[in-house]
């Protein structure tokens, strides 16, 4: 029982060694390829720079200006307006403001 675990766990092993070995060699033949491919690409692209002497360079980005940002976004804020209750309205009677416990002492002075 235990040489047919043993030789099982080999096959196991020299199974996952020769997946390990083929990842390997796939990984070293994309990075080859991909290498090919960007020295396809700096080739190609410094024979086009070479052949058109007259390039134009991107204009440069104008100034970030804090102030500006900040007043156009003020500007697009809806404002908060809070309500508070009228001047005219009588003493005794309470507020939305005024706490739920202290409410009855309000309606008592009436």
């Amino acid at each position: 029982m235990l040489r047919n675990e043993a030789d099982m766990l080999r096959a196991q092993l020299l199974t996952a060694t020769n997946d390990l070995s083929q990842a390997k060699s796939e990984t070293a033949a994309a990075r080859k390829a991909a290498e090919a491919s960007a020295d396809l690409a700096r080739s190609t692209k410094s024979s086009s720079s070479s052949s058109s002497s007259a390039a134009v360079a991107p204009a440069p980005a104008p100034a970030f200006d804090i102030d500006t940002y900040r007043a156009e976004r003020l500007a697009a804020t809806q404002p908060n307006i809070i309500e508070v209750s009228p001047a005219s309205q009588p003493a005794n009677q309470p507020t939305r403001t005024t706490p739920l416990f202290l409410r009855p002492l309000f309606l008592e002075k009436a």
